[in-house]
């Protein structure tokens, strides 16, 4: 079982999945995968995405009208909450 860090680990699952965020930013899921690394191990980013990475899924987020913040980029809380409310609501 592999470990996945935050803030990095939420922000990829609120924005759908690896996969998608490497769309948005047409790069290799593996570069996204790495961000949830811990520090040394596979090129790990210990949870943080790349300020240019971030500002690009900031400007996504705001066109699409997704509620990303850039706090979120540092604490992972808030969306972890909304991810739980959506969950709880799709469930209900």
């Amino acid at each position: 079982m592999r470990m996945k860090v935050d803030p990095a680990h939420t922000i990829i699952r609120f924005l759908g999945g690896a996969n998608r965020v490497a769309s948005i930013l047409s790069c290799d899921p593996t570069r996204v995968y790495r961000w949830e690394y811990p520090a040394g191990r596979n090129e790990g980013k210990d949870g943080m995405i790349p300020p240019k990475d971030a500002r690009k899924l900031l400007e996504y987020a705001d066109t699409e009208g997704i509620d990303l913040k850039p706090e979120d980029f540092f604490d992972a809380s808030r969306l972890r909450a909304l991810i739980v409310a959506a969950s709880s609501e799709a469930a209900a």
